[in-house]
């Protein structure tokens, strides 16, 4: 029914013979039974029956029938269903076909409404009422979601839909909960509705699909928004699938040239886009200094946990059949894909959840207001209830059996790990059957192990201590503050940036996969960008219509003299070094490395550390020469670098780094400078098998230039420079065919400039040819790597002596635990020093 008609009585009638209604909805006393509108085709033969309380959500049970079960405390429920939206769906609220009232005796087991309807239209679409709640909510277990807007994110005020509340309904409990909510009336919002069955589900060709299942050691992880990634004009997407999960296949071309293989999308469960603020502040958000209208562009709140993002496929009804093309071609490239989960919180108004008595099942509460806010973004999950603990493996399965995705990234974990009153459990029942369960049994499991009721070193903070830690691998929070407090040249922190190479056994010594528990980075999409790193020292947040008092106050930057861009050309040249060292330093440390979008390139945010709300360029990625040349080609050196750490096995070791395969190293050989003045550490990687000197690193993070002792090289082999972040394009990066070779020998001296980092090999001086093998744009370079003489040649892990626990809990507690004499040490001047020296 269009907006035009919506004050026009429809005539309804319940199908037993009760008789024609003129009322716009059954009245709230209506007998229970099937009331349909006469004026859509293929409802009236409806028929009803009592239905199972299992499973939750739809099923169907016939050709022709189908199961709906809710779980819902509420004294009325009604199913109401929608006619196929190829029948001329406009306002969805206003076009329902029939309202099926629930007999509180015949339909309800327990607290769990039910029913069986037969001879629903294929396609049809379906909706809720709860008794006292004055509109239509999505069922929590609805497999596909179809939402009532059309445009995707760019929907302005006078495009959305109105909708207008036509119940009956009189309980005034709903408002009570949303004081500053006067009234319902023309409230303008995109609502979703459950589509009963996928059209095509069932006729998906997997091809025999397989997950590459890859080992932990070997992941490159690249952090992606569907949206964001295609949605520039650069990168030569047709518009009609531009921003979309098909538009993703048409540029997996680029992710294999970076080395990616395995994708982390950010959240795909819908979302509301239009969300920005609690249920009684509705209106529509613009940003102060550009006046451009604000959205939820990351989807950090979820509406439904089941259902695939509509507004990421080319037609809402094959949104399932569009991802799995997806996923199946993704693994067809040997790549993994891993989906950004919210388990922690939901949207405010649009999730079904504030609707079904959540107020004793759904959400945690405490005496502050209604709900905890421990997620930091309000409306806490109740993780650890059976009901929401069902709820949330239901949906694990879910994505796992339907989309075969790899895998799960859990955002603000620690809210699995807690109880209702937000106690911090030893053994959360939640993770616990996550991990035991037989469908999830060989995912892989991420945890972002702290939620924002955590504080760094409280109890709240679960790094390296999450439970059942076996099964999880963790977001680093501390290898990502360590590196950023080293690079930018914090003094004090040697050791522990010798920790983050090593692999953190402090944290991870127990656990199966010892350092791949430890997921790596240095920047993500919440935060500042890697550039802005390097370009910014505080938070430019005023365009988010929040006073610039969103996101987080300390971001561990330093801006190398200016603040924001500048023509100032000794700030750039140390901007581009300080992006090659974080890079470096995440290519050589045990783990798994992970970037998020647009970093491999040095996209600015302009110093925005929250863009959650901006759908534009500030979080789109770029295409193009212009891209690959940005910052001296950064994107070469980032492809080539996560290139040089998969040819070389000693780069990704499942072991703890050991006196067997690393020596230590100050400006002198075996002379380590572990005094908190120190801004200085370099060392040389072994074969552990024999001892012999593979690899050689050193990074300076002080504002000195230093020469630095290089250690013996093997009987008959040089070292060869990998790496110099000093040097421009393309000498910052070894390649044979567009690179200087510059060979050094035993014991020679290497000048390190301030703030820079290198590399060295040991080659077979004999060996090196420059030029062959001759590939465009280098894009062979890890073939190259694997099969060339020039750097070690690949080790099997069988063949590593790796120590044993006791060894290396003795190691990593003493050999760094006694401070060098005064002589020995450096006595670099403070950090400050550097942005002195280039402004002089």
């Amino acid at each position: 029914m269009s907006r035009a008609e919506s004050s026009k009585a429809v005539e309804l009638h319940r199908v037993q013979s009760f008789g024609l209604l003129r009322k716009t909805v059954p009245p709230v006393d209506a007998s229970p039974g099937i009331w349909i509108a006469r004026e859509f085709p293929g409802f009236s033969n409806l028929k009803l029956g009592r239905g199972n309380p299992q499973p939750f959500g739809v099923s169907r049970v016939a050709d022709n029938a189908f199961n709906f079960a809710v779980f819902c405390r509420s004294r009325g429920v009604r199913l109401c269903l929608f006619p196929p939206l190829e029948c001329g769906t406009k306002g969805l609220l206003q076009d329902i076909a029939a309202e099926i009232v629930l007999d509180d005796n015949l339909n309800v087991t327990g607290d769990v409404w039910h029913c069986t309807v037969y001879n629903i239209p294929e396609g049809s679409l379906y909706g809720l009422k709860i008794e006292g709640v004055p509109r239509i909510i999505l069922d929590p277990y609805a497999k596909w979601v179809v939402s009532g807007a059309k445009n995707m994110w760019k929907v302005y005020e006078g495009e959305l839909e109105e909708v207008k509340v036509v119940s009956e309904f009189r309980e005034t409990s709903f408002t009570s909960k949303f004081p500053g909510l006067k009234t319902l009336k023309d409230v303008k919002f995109p609502f979703r509705l459950g589509l009963i069955s996928e059209p095509t589900v069932d006729d998906f060709d997997w091809e025999n699909d397989k997950p590459p299942q890859l080992p932990y050691e070997d992941l490159f992880i690249y952090e992606v928004h569907v949206r964001g990634f295609t949605m520039h004009s650069s990168s030569n997407v047709l518009d009609t699938k531009r921003g979309t999960f098909l538009g993703m296949i048409d540029r997996l071309d680029y992710l294999q040239f970076l080395g990616v293989n395995c994708i982390e999308l950010l959240p795909i469960m819908e979302f509301n886009e239009l969300e920005l603020c609690p249920f009684n502040e509705l209106e529509l958000k613009y940003s102060p200094t550009t006046n451009e209208r604000l959205c939820n562009f990351w989807g950090y709140s979820p509406i439904s946990f089941f259902g695939p993002m509509c507004k990421y496929s080319t037609d809402f009804l094959k949104v399932g059949v569009e991802l799995k093309t997806l996923v199946k071609e993704v693994h067809k490239r040997g790549m993994e894909i891993i989906l950004d989960v919210v388990y922690n919180h939901t949207a405010d108004a649009s999730a079904p959840f504030h609707f079904l008595n959540a107020a004793n099942v759904w959400y945690m509460h405490d005496e502050k207001g209604p709900y905890s806010n421990l997620s930091g973004c309000g409306n806490t999950f109740n993780c650890n209830h059976p009901v929401v603990l069902e709820l949330i493996v239901q949906s694990l399965r879910w994505w796992v059996s339907e989309y075969h995705v790899d895998g799960f990234r859990f955002d603000a974990a620690g809210i699995l790990c807690r109880d209702q009153d937000g106690t911090v459990l030893k053994r959360p029942p939640v993770v616990e059957a996550i991990v035991k369960d037989p469908i999830l049994k060989n995912v892989k499991l991420i945890a972002e192990a702290w939620d924002a009721g955590a504080m760094l070193d409280s109890p709240n903070y679960l790094i390296g201590c999450f439970p059942f830690g076996d099964c999880w691998l963790e977001w680093n929070g501390k290898f990502r503050d360590t590196v950023r407090h080293f690079i930018k040249g914090t003094p004090g922190m040697v050791r522990e940036f010798a920790k983050a190479i090593g692999g953190y056994f402090d944290l991870y010594s127990k656990r199966a996969y010892g350092p791949c528990h430890s997921v790596n980075f240095i920047a993500c999409h919440d935060g500042f960008s890697l550039y802005d790193l390097v370009a910014y020292d505080t938070k430019h947040n005023e365009a988010n219509e929040a006073g610039n008092a969103d996101g987080i106050d300390d971001n561990i930057s330093w801006n190398c003299g200016v603040e924001g861009e500048t023509q100032a050309e000794n700030v750039n040249s140390l901007r581009r070094r300080q992006l090659r060292n974080f890079i470096l330093a995440l290519v050589v440390s045990r783990g798994v490395p992970m970037i998020t979008m647009g970093d491999e390139y040095g996209h600015t945010k302009l110093g925005n550390n929250n863009t959650w709300c901006f759908d534009n360029e500030i979080n789109y990625l770029f295409f193009g020469k212009e891209t690959e040349q940005r910052h001296d080609y950064f994107l070469r050196f980032v492809r080539m670098a996560f290139a040089w750490r998969q040819a070389n096995r000693l780069l990704r070791l499942r072991q703890f780094m050991s006196w067997r395969d690393v020596q230590w190293h100050g400006q002198r050989i075996d002379h380590p400078d572990w005094s908190s003045t120190s801004r200085f550490l370099a060392f040389t990687l072994k074969n552990p098998k024999d001892g012999r000197a593979s690899i050689y690193v050193a990074f300076n993070s002080s504002s000195n230039s230093y020469e630095v002792q290089i250690p013996n090289a093997p009987e008959g082999r040089m070292w060869l420079r990998i790496v110099d972040t000093n040097l421009p394009s393309p000498n910052d990066f070894w390649s044979p065919e567009e690179s200087n070779t510059v060979l050094l020998d035993s014991n020679s001296k290497y000048c390190m400039v301030p703030f820079s980092a290198i590399a060295l090999h040991t080659v077979d001086p004999e060996q090196v040819v420059r030029g062959e093998p001759s590939t465009p744009n280098n894009m062979a370079i890890n073939q190259y790597f694997n099969s060339s003489s020039i750097l070690t040649r690949p080790v099997s892990m069988e063949s590593l002596v790796s120590a044993d626990l006791e060894e290396l809990e003795e190691y990593w507690e003493s050999f760094i635990a006694t401070p060098l004499d005064d002589e020995q040490s450096n006595t670099d001047n403070d950090r400050t020093a550097g942005a002195d020296m280039l402004t002089e």
